[in-house]
């Protein structure tokens, strides 16, 4: 008869493989917590799915490119799947509503949609060592959110100036962009910005643009397409020239 659980991998890691695989799988049941790190796995048991009690999943240093099926295990409120070759999970994150702690480092991740607004009670956020060059645009609703490692990432957007003051820096210049995305008035005045950096898509719709208090030495050409724009504020800067 053909074996499936454990999986085949599993029973490729020889006797001791096996047994602390199924002792952890056991503890996991009545603690709520699997630790099944550094186990060179390339797919998750299916028999996660079979402990909706699970709170805490570390999976980290694996060879993992799925979270499946732990986008099942709804109660989860930590997960570490750092050290991993995780790149496209936006859509199974968008189950795991109650997380708190989410490890990611180490991956191979280009972004995060902005469906991560949907982990409001999200406190730690650990991004450091990922290809990614923007961070996700819903993070300024994660009112909860207290860390977030970016180390070892080339972010560009939003700009260094804002990553490199914390996460409240963050978070209030992400709802500057989002209220301005939607009203057409976008105050970014003592940001500290050195080259004003805003989101491509709004240019055409800005009525007002207050950019106070900043260290600009010149606006950006983008500027000119900027028809519907009827007040500029840029005093206290550095300028040199204007578009």
């Amino acid at each position: 008869n053909e074996i499936t659980s454990p999986p085949t991998f599993i029973l490729q890691k020889g006797t001791a493989g096996i047994m602390r695989y199924l002792q952890q799988l056991c503890d996991a049941e009545t603690s709520g917590v699997v630790q099944l790190e550094g186990l060179e796995l390339a797919q998750l048991p299916e028999e996660l799915a079979d402990l909706p009690s699970i709170t805490s999943v570390n999976v980290s240093k694996n060879l993992l490119s799925s979270l499946r099926p732990l986008h099942l295990l709804t109660n989860i409120t930590v997960l570490d799947m750092s050290g991993n070759h995780l790149s496209d999970i936006d859509a199974e994150l968008r189950s795991l509503t109650n997380l708190q702690v989410l490890q990611l480092a180490d991956n191979r991740i280009l972004e995060l949609s902005s469906s991560i607004r949907i982990m409001s009670d999200l406190r730690t956020l650990g991004l450091a060592n990922n290809p990614m060059h923007r961070l996700p645009d819903g993070l300024w609703s994660l009112t909860q959110l207290e860390s977030l490692d970016t180390a070892g990432c080339d972010i560009r957007f939003p700009p260094s100036e804002v990553v490199s003051k914390g996460v409240k820096s963050l978070l209030t210049f992400q709802r500057m962009i989002e209220r301005g995305r939607y009203t057409g008035r976008l105050d970014l005045s003592g940001i500290g910005f050195q080259h004003l950096t805003i989101p491509e898509d709004m240019w055409n719709d800005l009525q007002v643009l207050n950019v106070d208090r900043n260290y600009c030495s010149f606006l950006p050409d983008r500027l000119e397409e900027s028809t519907a724009l009827v007040e500029l504020r840029a005093v206290s800067n550095q300028l040199v020239r204007l578009p």
